[in-house]
């Protein structure tokens, strides 16, 4: 089996490596490389996946392999589970293969229900046919191992992939006999089609008390369905101990027929098979939700300040047609890896840690964005230019930096939407200054900020209309 799957993959993942590699010589962003993650990586080995079973060992090497991409072949400095989150949440929008996989498989469940006599399903339509159909063994509480039937490695992802997500919640009423993992014969499961088409099918069927099961010339009397005495004492024999015990303290009396029960008229089946928009990322959410975890920097930035709104700081570059290099400074500040000297000793400890500008104190994040004597004039310079231009009333702290502005009235939602575009291009003009061995310069800022206004202004983006229309009523398009 592993042998069969890792040869229908690995050519497609070796050169999946190779052009992701090919990418690696380009000063991509990280946003950028989630991008070619997705179009280069995801796209060339989903086509493959939607009809071929894929094990774990190749989900955990595609994985592997899209990761390292991401961190350029070097240290992770974020865990995988809080990447997967979407970006307001902290996260990149990353995808796990394993639950795209998944994923997949739920999909081809729903293009099987919708046309299951179709010529490319007749195989499994033959096969599912002998537990009741598909449309029914989704609804029951199966075990893949005790279906008494041979499925292939595929069909059983497609049930493993459905139970991962459809929660079975019992109670006496839905409790079903057939393909029940806890009612079994010889360690298999049961199913008597007889007794399915007569409309047996819940366990209360069984039972003629409190507790009590039927005998079989009652059973035969109540519901006139011919069976002989070896079925009858399989199924009654397979009902455990401890299903009897919990009829004892509940029973209603069922109906003598009922309707098997449909995944299709299910809360779940219900949300996975509909022709909704962006369906295959909101199954996919399903299973990725189990995967994702909380950025650790939001615990550490509470330490310093309270109240911090995280999902409007986090969408917050999402509102402004900027590069996604200008947004990455904030990104990488926020989860605490920007590549100041000081942290850089984590990795290699015997760098010089002085201060790009001021060569005194050592460079942390907020000494060289915030508290360097040449950072600390340059925010002079940017507060008396916003309380000149934008807004009187501000006052500039290093949280409003990181975090930007947004408590604020909504008669003044317009001014501190330039303020924090401001901030953005104000935290990327430092960085540049930084990598060219340069001190921040207000002049050089008012320049890129006038060609960045410039550039934008003939663009025909929704968000560059906006930042155009609101930059222009405060004047700052010259």
């Amino acid at each position: 089996m592993q042998s069969r799957c890792s040869t229908n993959f690995s050519p497609i993942i070796d050169k999946t490596k190779k052009t992701l590699n090919q990418w690696l010589q380009r000063d991509l962003s990280l946003k950028g490389r989630v991008l070619l993650t997705k179009a280069e990586g995801i796209s060339r080995l989903t086509y493959a996946a939607q009809s071929l079973q894929v094990n774990n060992t190749v989900c955990n090497t595609i994985n592997r392999i899209l990761y390292n991409f991401l961190w350029r072949n070097k240290t992770h400095y974020i865990r995988k589970s809080v990447i997967l989150n979407t970006s307001d949440k902290g996260g990149l929008n990353c995808i796990d293969f394993t639950a795209l996989n998944n994923t997949l498989k739920v999909i081809w469940i729903k293009k099987y229900l919708n046309n299951p006599t179709s010529i490319w399903n007749f195989i499994p339509h033959f096969v599912f046919s002998k537990v009741g159909g598909l449309n029914f063994l989704l609804c029951c509480n199966y075990s893949i191992p005790k279906i008494p039937l041979k499925l292939s490695n595929f069909h059983q992802q497609v049930l493993l992939a459905w139970a991962l997500i459809y929660k079975h919640n019992f109670s006496p009423q839905s409790c079903i006999i057939w393909n029940n993992c806890n009612i079994v014969y010889k360690r298999k499961t049961l199913f008597l089609n007889n007794w399915f088409n007569n409309g047996i099918i819940f366990l209360n069927q069984l039972f003629k008390e409190p507790g009590l099961l039927y005998n079989y010339s009652d059973f035969t009397k109540q519901y006139k369905v011919p069976i002989t005495p070896k079925e009858f004492a399989v199924v009654f024999d397979a009902v455990p101990s401890g299903l009897c015990m919990l009829f004892r303290g509940f029973y209603s009396a069922p109906p003598l027929t009922l309707h098997p029960p449909e995944v299709l008229k299910s809360p779940l089946g219900n949300f996975c098979f509909t022709s909704a928009k962006q369906l295959n990322s909101k199954i996919r959410a399903l299973f990725q939700d189990n995967l994702v975890s909380v950025p650790s920097a939001t615990f550490y930035w509470a330490n310093f300040t309270s109240n911090i709104d995280w999902k409007k700081v986090w969408s917050l570059p999402q509102k402004y047609f900027l590069t996604n290099k200008v947004k990455e400074i904030s990104f990488k500040l926020l989860h605490r890896f920007y590549p100041a000297k000081h942290y850089l000793t984590k990795f290699k400890a015997d760098i010089n840690t002085s201060c790009t500008f001021c060569q005194k104190q050592p460079e942390t994040c907020s000494h060289l964005f915030w508290s360097c004597e040449f950072t600390y004039r340059f925010w002079k310079n940017i507060h008396k230019f916003i309380t000149d231009s934008i807004f009187a009333d501000i006052q500039l702290y290093y949280k409003n930096i990181l975090f930007g502005f947004h408590s604020f009235d909504v008669k003044d939602r317009d001014a501190f939407f330039c303020v924090n575009m401001v901030l953005f291009i104000a935290k990327f003009h430092i960085h540049k200054r930084k990598f060219s061995n340069k001190k921040p310069d207000f002049f050089v800022f008012k320049l890129e900020l006038q060609r960045y206004l410039n550039l934008i202004s003939a663009s025909k983006n929704t968000k560059a209309q906006k930042t155009i229309s609101i930059c222009k009523s405060f004047g700052l398009l010259t």
